[in-house]
């Protein structure tokens, strides 16, 4: 029953909107930015929020997280000596969550790991994990995915709901993917491997 109720709500959060016209993302890459890391002015497209990342060798990038209707773009910079910014690559994830307070994307990181943390509905939050390797790349380490459940075994009254979470982890080979070639469309391929 849980398994069902898991495959039900994957699948609503990332295929019941294909007739929505804002079903795909925007390829977003480098000409959408200026040399020193500002957004262009674009009408279908508005800054979210920027996060900085420093790697433990010193090295410092910034992440862009910029937004059209539903769409969120993970946008990754590392910051060059003489201030310029060089374009990694963008990652498209789509939210159905109007009525978040807050952030819809943040960035956590320590030593040489970020997670990108995505709310995809308000039961359902995304977990992806990048590793800044000794090669001075960023590959993809973790992928995962927390759902709030309802454990129908626990309820006597509707005033006795127990809603537990339950993790999805996908299966990654170290050091393979990086950073440019992530999509959410691998990421749910990871994911369902595990289901």
């Amino acid at each position: 029953m849980l398994r069902l109720a898991l495959i039900f709500i994957i699948l609503f959060s990332f295929n019941l909107y294909s007739q929505n016209i804002d079903n795909k993302p925007m390829k977003i890459n480098e000409k959408y930015f200026t040399d020193d890391g500002n957004l262009k002015n674009n009408k279908e497209l508005s800054l979210y929020a920027i996060r900085k990342i420093r790697f433990t060798d010193k090295s410092s990038y910034e992440m862009f997280i910029s937004k059209n209707n539903y769409w969120y773009y993970y946008t990754l910079f590392q910051i060059e000596q003489n201030n310029k910014y060089k374009y990694i690559g963008t990652i498209a994830l789509k939210s159905f969550n109007n009525n978040i307070e807050g952030l819809i994307g943040n960035i956590v990181y320590k030593d040489n790991y970020f997670t990108i943390e995505h709310s995809v509905m308000s039961d359902l939050k995304m977990y992806i994990t990048f590793k800044y390797n000794n090669d001075k790349k960023i590959y993809l380490d973790k992928v995962s995915m927390i759902i709030q459940t309802v454990d129908a075994s626990t309820i006597t009254d509707t005033n006795d709901i127990k809603i537990t979470p339950k993790q999805i982890n996908g299966n990654i080979v170290p050091n393979k993917i990086l950073y440019k070639d992530v999509t959410i469309d691998m990421i749910t391929r990871l994911l369902s491997l595990d289901i």
